[in-house]
């Protein structure tokens, strides 16, 4: 008996839960592409045969949402292919997320919708911020050369930023 995808999926996570129990460290959502994973008969002969215009279309790219601490996967997504990763990770947060964990992720996904999702599930985040979002880049850099050139913050201080519409 074959189990669908999907339902193995729903499966799994949900034996993970009952596995780990209460968690409350760090999850780590991560993307990674597997090439030839998925390569007609056609594409492997080709690819074989060294034939020069082969173009790679065999791709599958996953998200997978894991536990650090643990060592452990809470479950993966599949990206889909007309995609990017972005919807895909902001999917996993709502099946997998569990309250009270810090949610952690590559620059690409520093963005307001990833991070409301997080909160929503209860949980805190930490994301890098690169050139991808200019202003908050621009802003961030100003406030730590301020606190270098002043270094009057306290370890325990902290900083919050909050939006109210656009």
């Amino acid at each position: 008996m074959i189990i669908p995808t999907d339902k193995f999926e729903r499966l799994f996570r949900s034996w993970v839960i009952g596995v780990i129990g209460h968690y409350n460290g760090v999850i780590a959502f991560d993307g990674k592409t597997n090439h030839n994973a998925s390569e007609t008969d056609e594409e492997k002969s080709n690819r074989k045969s060294g034939y020069k215009d082969y173009t790679h279309k065999s791709k599958l790219h996953m998200i997978t949402a894991y536990a650090t601490e643990l060592g452990f996967s809470l479950g993966q997504l599949r990206v889909d292919d007309k995609s990017n990763e972005i919807p895909s990770v902001q999917q996993l947060i709502d099946e997998v997320f569990i309250p009270g964990c810090t949610f952690t992720a590559d620059a690409m996904h520093c963005h307001k919708e990833t991070a409301r999702r997080v909160l929503e599930n209860g949980g805190n985040y930490f994301l890098p911020v690169k050139g991808n979002q200019k202003e908050l880049h621009s802003w961030l850099q100003q406030l730590m050369d301020e606190c270098i050139k002043h270094p009057r913050l306290r370890r325990d201080d902290s900083f919050s930023v909050s939006e109210q519409g656009h």
